[in-house]
């Protein structure tokens, strides 16, 4: 994993403290409390250069991690107002990195030698130690919580409206049930009315055919007992 430009806290991997600047402008272990946000002095700005090496830079003072002369085991970072540059890499533990320098006969890396707090971060010989080893954590600029916060609202508009064409959406769907459902009963009650209608008509046929039937009926038996009087009478 690449180290990329911006602000860090960087923590010892063996001793969990974090490097900060001393009022005596050396590098030493500190750490801050869970109560409170990140005080300044444990923050670092770490910006890459063209020759592949980083600077180290201290966010409260703006004073650069460095040494005082041509380095050698056991020398103590100090904050200076010159730059001095300084190796980044990963160890074969993923998010674990080393910080050093390669300007003395042998790599020197950063490293602590106990968890004591304000104990001097010093150049050590054995980059495979978890005590010269550190977690780079990230910590977000004010300009970089500013486009997040600011892309948060905009993706928080973005949902609000879509929200509301949902709405618009729900609002549709439920007139156009309604009208369905009014449409449907109004067809019910056609049908309901149409269906009343034929079996009136029905009934009222059959009633006159019925009645035609008795009337005939009536006739013929009218017809017979005239017949049989007028047979007798002869």
């Amino acid at each position: 994993m690449s180290v990329v430009p911006g602000m860090y806290t960087i923590q010892n991997v063996m001793h969990r403290n974090i490097a900060a600047q001393s009022p005596e402008d050396t590098v030493v272990a500190d750490t801050d409390t869970d109560s409170g946000g990140l005080s300044q002095r444990v923050l670092w700005t770490i910006s890459p250069l063209m020759n592949g090496k980083f600077t180290i830079k201290n966010i409260e003072t703006n004073d650069y991690a460095g040494f005082r002369s041509l380095p050698s085991t056991d020398d103590i970072i100090v904050a200076k107002r010159t730059r001095q540059n300084w190796e980044i890499k990963e160890t074969g533990f993923k998010g674990r990195f080393v910080i050093y320098t390669s300007a003395a006969e042998i790599d020197l890396f950063w490293g602590l030698t106990n968890g004591e707090l304000l104990h001097p971060v010093s150049l050590r010989n054995a980059p495979n130690h978890p005590g010269n080893q550190w977690l780079l954590t990230k910590v977000a600029s004010r300009r970089e919580l500013e486009h997040e916060t600011l892309q948060l609202r905009r993706k928080l508009a973005d949902l609000e409206d879509e929200n509301t064409k949902l709405r618009d959406v729900v609002e549709l769907l439920k007139a156009d049930a309604l009208k369905t459902s009014a449409d449907a009963q109004r067809e019910r009650e056609r049908y309901q009315q149409a269906e009343a209608e034929l079996k009136a008509h029905y009934e009222k046929t059959f009633a006159e055919q019925h009645a035609e039937y008795q009337r005939y009926s009536e006739d013929m038996a009218k017809w017979r007992e005239r017949e049989e009087r007028d047979r007798i009478t002869q």
